[in-house]
């Protein structure tokens, strides 16, 4: 689930993730891991789910729309498990997958803007 807490602490849900667990059963993501705000949206990654099950990247606005922006295959090849994106000043997303790639070792990606 990704929330906010306003200044005086109250709770507002955004949005909550499929509960299915980490298999591909999920296509808007399940196990949400780290957050990223920018220019009005959120960025952020799922361990799981996804259209292959190795998770997805994400945006969501505040109002809690979520769009995937990039759905990890079934292959493993191109990565799985990503752990968090960060933003360079031109809108591209750059984060890690703790699996795929060569050996199983993970990998470093780059999503476009577009």
């Amino acid at each position: 689930m990704i929330f906010e807490v306003s200044s005086t602490g109250a709770e507002t849900t955004l949005y909550t993730f499929c509960p299915g667990g980490v298999g591909s059963g999920c296509p808007d993501g399940s196990g949400p891991t780290r957050l990223l705000a920018s220019g009005g949206e959120l960025y952020g990654t799922t361990a799981g789910g996804g259209n292959g099950g190795g998770g997805l990247v994400y945006a969501l606005t505040t109002s809690g729309v979520e769009s995937v922006l990039y759905s990890f295959p079934a292959s493993y090849a191109e990565g799985a498990t990503p752990a968090g994106v960060i933003m360079d000043s031109s809108g591209n997303l750059y984060g890690t997958a703790l699996n795929g790639g060569s050996g199983n070792a993970g990998v470093v990606f780059e999503l476009a803007k577009n």
